[in-house]
């Protein structure tokens, strides 16, 4: 079985490996020109990392003493926390699909990271995440419902089939 080549869609970093100015003289004294790349493909992954981000919002006021004017904060998933919603996903994403418990999570931020959060802090952010959400998931759960129903016979449903073998 050969190589596959990596998926188009994954972005490329360009790294160029050329020679010194002075290997592209000739022997003959021209200076030589490059007649072809040839690129080879290497995976690559960038490690996560925390980043904080600087929410900065500025205040404009007048000499004439009018009250100044405060620029206004975009909405927060959860305000008045320290979390991003990117943050959150990456949390909810551990801890549900690759089975990571939040204590574990607590611990390799810390130890790998230098950013310390209890296990307690990011449990109280799922729990307000998971609140925000419910909105968002009754509207699937309708739509859902909807979507199956209009799919059935009234005949093939298995609620109409009352006293039917």
């Amino acid at each position: 079985m050969g190589r596959t080549s990596p998926p188009k869609e994954l972005p490329r970093v360009r790294v160029e490996h050329d020679i010194g100015d002075e290997e592209k003289v000739c022997s003959c004294g021209d200076t030589m020109h490059r007649v072809k790349e040839i690129i080879s493909e290497q995976y690559d992954i960038v490690p996560a990392k925390f980043q904080v981000i600087e929410n900065v919002r500025f205040v404009y006021g007048c000499r004439c003493g009018e009250k100044p004017v405060t620029t206004a904060l975009a909405p927060f998933i959860l305000p008045k926390t320290q979390v991003t919603a990117s943050f959150l996903a990456t949390i909810a994403v551990q801890k549900f699909e690759d089975a990571l418990p939040l204590y574990r999570q607590a611990k390799i931020f810390k130890n790998r990271f230098g950013v310390p959060f209890s296990d307690t802090t990011l449990s109280n952010w799922m729990i307000k995440a998971s609140e925000k959400l419910k909105p968002f998931k009754q509207r699937l759960k309708e739509r859902l419902l909807e979507q199956y129903l209009s799919q059935k016979t009234p005949l093939s449903h298995p609620l109409t089939r009352v006293n039917r073998p």
